[in-house]
């Protein structure tokens, strides 16, 4: 990210990684276990392997993460208004007819930040299988 303001740029990556980590949990899971039962964040992760079968070790984060992370922390400083979208309304009119409706937050799974490009690279490591289900 090229900003000159430190604590913009790390301020990003932190609401980043958080987005990532609550995101991912509401529309999945990740594969494997935390490392440790006291750490605050997903990563790192026991039993995890790349897309080609290679074994991640479990003192490490993937380049994938880091790479959504990143990706997800520069739509933010590009669009800081990213931050509070709720998914908000819509208002359509054609004359003197309007409606008003509520706007698809993103394509997967509802979310404006997990996009295509954070999706191939975190995807690997998305267990869909601990996808909760609501009654």
């Amino acid at each position: 990210l090229a900003i000159e303001d430190q604590d913009r740029k790390q301020n990003a990556l932190i609401f980043a990684t958080r987005v990532l980590e609550n995101e991912v949990a509401r529309v999945s899971g990740w594969f494997g276990y935390r490392t440790t039962s006291t750490q605050a964040l997903s990563f790192p992760r026991t039993g995890l392997y790349t897309s080609d079968g290679n074994s991640v070790p479990d003192t490490s984060i993937p380049y994938g993460v880091k790479e959504a992370v990143f990706v997800i922390a520069r739509r933010l400083v590009l669009n800081p208004d990213l931050a509070d979208d709720d998914g908000g309304e819509v208002s359509v009119s054609l004359g003197s007819t309007s409606v008003t409706y509520g706007a698809p937050r993103g394509m997967f799974g509802g979310s404006v930040y997990l996009t295509p490009s954070v999706m191939m690279s975190v995807g690997p490591f998305m267990d869909s299988q601990k996808r909760m289900v609501r009654a």
